[in-house]
């Protein structure tokens, strides 16, 4: 009898993990990139949005007014403040001496922020002392505002060139060219003095363009030196925070819940969701990725369609996870490259009450759309049931 009550557990438990369904409760989370109103002419107000839907926490803001952080403490919400690889020098601005050059000593600027007219575009550089200090520093004071995280945006740094090849492949300052002969000697490839080390580079680049995946060893060797240099830096800068702070969580922009070898590091993901990963399979490996590495994980969805919006926050109450309400989120179209979506606030507080209340309950249709619906809604005496379609058409 004992045996059989045991293995009745275990395979109870094991439904638990595998649907996830009532092993968690759904917190909602805000997400304020910025503290509205930002000017006298901004209608949006944060404070509104918290008093009315009640968060669990605020993340992902980028501010540094203890009056603002002040107005939060005073409501019991937690936060996490945003730095990246941006974060401006002592002066005020991203000057190219702190910061990551091409082999032509050009500073970078990501593909998406070309067309910004922000004037602190140039990010840091992992293994220039000067970036890993201001980095540090930037860190360790928003701790003393009160953030219960850091989140860093853009959390692969130098690395994220190689998404870019063949037009780059990292960083080429001084600092990476010296480190990088450092590297060579502790791989015993053998000394190359500076001047020659970043004319081979130089040469390899130039005749490398239209083939990227080149098996020159030197340039495998060099790609792997910068993504090293990541983890390390990343690596130390967390042990540093939480020498200062023990259990200061540190969270990243883990793009489309991606978990690897650098954004493992990091405690948690509030990741970038590309629509077209919205749909039940995905979001159950990515969890159960998440879940294996005990990190925790919430989406940001990279949309303005409020279908979408919706049926990730039925899908996140169906499985007992956070939702993040998409209110001030970087949505860019091909019309607006900055365009930032803020959802119904009244419909995520309605569709929230309904389902806590058990007005509306949430299956999963393991069929696919045959049409254009992400959901649809069937009323019985009782209550209101909305399907969720395990695999919604993809964005238009």
């Amino acid at each position: 009898m004992m045996k059989k009550i045991k293995l009745l557990f275990v395979v109870f438990s094991v439904l638990l993990i595998v649907n996830n369904t009532f092993s968690q409760t759904t917190h909602l989370v805000l997400s304020s990139r910025s503290f509205h109103p930002v000017t006298g002419n901004d209608t949006l107000n944060t404070l509104k949005i918290i008093d009315q839907l009640h968060p669990s926490r605020l993340d992902w803001l980028y501010c540094e007014s203890p009056a603002v952080l002040k107005l939060l403490k005073s409501r019991n919400l937690s936060f996490s403040l945003a730095i990246h690889p941006q974060v401006p020098d002592s002066a005020g601005y991203t000057t190219v001496k702190y910061r990551i050059v091409d082999i032509n000593g050009k500073p970078y600027v990501p593909p998406w922020m070309t067309k910004s007219t922000d004037h602190n575009l140039y990010w840091g550089c992992v293994n220039n002392p000067i970036f890993k200090a201001l980095f540090l520093k930037k860190s360790l004071q928003y701790i003393d505002m009160g953030a219960y995280a850091i989140f860093v945006d853009d959390p692969i740094f130098n690395v994220q060139l190689q998404q870019e090849r063949p037009n780059k492949y990292g960083c080429f300052c001084d600092y990476c060219i010296k480190g990088f002969g450092e590297y060579l000697l502790n791989h015993k490839y053998g000394y190359i003095d500076e001047p020659t080390l970043k004319q081979k580079l130089r040469l390899i680049l130039n005749n490398n363009k239209a083939d990227y995946n080149s098996h020159d060893q030197l340039l495998v060797l060099y790609q792997k030196y910068q993504r090293e240099s990541v983890i390390n830096f990343i690596a130390s800068w967390k042990q540093k925070l939480n020498a200062y702070k023990p259990g200061i969580k540190i969270l990243a922009n883990n793009y489309n819940g991606s978990w690897n070898d650098i954004t493992s590091i990091y405690d948690g993901g509030i990741c970038e969701l590309s629509r077209d990963h919205l749909n039940v399979p995905y979001l159950d490996s990515i969890y159960r990725v998440a879940d294996s590495l005990s990190k925790t994980q919430v989406f940001s969805l990279v949309s303005s369609d409020q279908n979408s919006h919706d049926y990730l926050m039925a899908y996140c109450y169906k499985r007992g996870r956070d939702y993040l309400i998409p209110w001030d989120v970087y949505t860019p179209t091909k019309r607006n490259p900055f365009y930032r979506f803020y959802t119904n606030t009244n419909g995520v507080l309605k569709l929230s009450n309904d389902l806590k209340m058990g007005r509306i309950s949430i299956e999963i249709n393991r069929s696919k759309a045959i049409d254009s619906s992400l959901f649809k809604l069937r009323k019985t005496n009782s209550k209101k049931i909305l399907q969720l379609y395990s695999i919604p058409p993809k964005s238009q």
